[in-house]
């Protein structure tokens, strides 16, 4: 590759101040990518004003687009009741159901945005993201519109993604093809999602790498205790993924008298779901935190909870397992135990695994990180294995990505 700096867009609806994992991958990229090699542009989505994060030496633009649609999905970044919570999932379930494009708007301001700054800045290269979906027709229809290589990254997958309804993944299979006929490279974040793309699509060549999630803060932590024993949830609850069982857990745990100081912190999340009375007073609620915020209460906390319901599509993580990973706590598991992140967990040496419906099970895996904490004793993680996962050093997966892709286009 020569010393010609290569322009890079990236199409994308999650990017910062949009609180999310897939803001932080995208983020990664930025940060990460050497920036004598790429100039950068973003296209993101943001309906409020919005500032672009600065990081030192780095220099790149991003461009906020809103999204003037009349039916929009409903948010949950505020704390509501929970029959106001349930009428707004069933509004963004009706939503799907009748096929609605909810960012068509932004889909329009995205074309019309890159059609003005292509004449002093015709990118190279188009990276888009999903989700949303219209990022990714964004980036296919002008990709070949300019005749330039376009990457797709998937993240946990399109039509094989368990978070969409039978008629949702039926609608999304023809922009999976498409995709899978559109771009030079796919990336996702898991060997079975790459296994599911190859066997549906065996009559395509489009190269398919695995470029996983990661944490993005130093790795480890004080090795202090709480005097009470802390465990902290920090993801997203939805459809089947509810903690149901892990309560059913603790309370058979401090009926026993087993648990007898306890503490469950919730940072950021919605309470979309029920706790039992006796169980009220353990929990605690916190309101949306920055990222850096997040990973001091996970770095201080006695254990960590991670839950992923059963699921007929194979290979997902939870972007959040990487953060504990990096956070150095006990993870307490409630998965798919013959699924990628319990094996991942396992091969780190980072918790205790439990099976989605077993409730001796879950409070086997407390017990475990329970005794560490009174015995003031931390995992004995496989540390260069967790190193691995930093956010620096898997975006060089997709810089050696693109200059695979420079070389072949020069």
């Amino acid at each position: 590759m020569n010393n010609i700096r290569r322009k890079l867009l990236i199409i994308t609806t999650y990017f910062p101040p949009v609180q999310s994992v897939a803001s932080q991958r995208i983020v990664s990229f930025v940060k990460y990518l050497s920036p004598e090699k790429y100039d950068i542009k973003v296209l993101a989505w943001s309906d409020e004003p919005a500032v672009a994060p600065v990081f030192p030496g780095i220099s790149f633009e991003v461009i906020y687009l809103s999204n003037p649609q009349l039916l929009k999905r409903s948010t949950f970044k505020k704390q509501t009741s929970y029959f106001h919570h349930k009428v707004k999932a069933f509004y963004n379930i009706c939503l799907s159901v009748a096929g609605i494009n909810e960012m068509s708007g932004w889909g329009r301001l995205a074309d019309a945005e890159i059609t003005r700054i292509q004449h002093d800045w015709k990118p190279d290269f188009i990276l888009a993201t999903y989700p949303y979906a219209e990022a990714l027709r964004v980036g296919m229809r002008n990709a070949r519109k300019l005749g330039i290589p376009m990457i797709a990254d998937l993240r946990d997958g399109i039509v094989n993604n368990s978070s969409h309804r039978i008629l949702a993944r039926f609608r999304l299979f023809s922009l999976e093809k498409q995709v899978m006929q559109t771009a030079q490279a796919i990336l996702t974040v898991s060997a079975p999602l790459i296994e599911y793309l190859k066997q549906h699509y065996q009559n395509l060549n489009t190269d398919i790498r695995e470029l996983r999630n990661g944490f993005d803060f130093a790795p480890g932590n004080s090795g202090s205790f709480n005097e009470v024993f802390t465990i902290t949830y920090a993801g997203t609850f939805y459809g089947g993924r509810k903690p149901g069982q892990f309560f059913e857990a603790i309370k058979s745990l401090l009926i026993q008298g087993r648990i007898k100081k306890l503490r469950i912190r919730f940072p950021g999340v919605v309470r979309n779901f029920h706790v039992p009375k006796e169980l009220e007073g353990f929990c605690e609620f916190l309101p949306r935190i920055p990222y850096d915020k997040i990973v001091q209460i996970l770095k201080e906390s006695d254990a960590l909870l991670m839950v992923l319901d059963k699921s007929s599509s194979k290979g997902v993580y939870s972007a959040k397992i990487f953060d504990y990973l990096g956070a150095m706590r006990p993870i307490i598991a409630i998965v798919d135990k013959e699924d990628v992140a319990a094996r991942l967990i396992q091969d780190c040496r980072a918790g205790f695994i439990a099976g989605f419906d077993d409730v001796s099970e879950i409070a086997k895996a407390i017990t475990g990180a329970l005794e560490l904490w009174e015995n003031k004793q931390l995992p004995e993680c496989n540390i260069s294995l967790i190193k691995t996962f930093h956010r620096k050093d898997l975006a060089q997966g997709l810089e050696s990505l693109l200059d695979e892709l420079s070389e072949k286009h020069e």
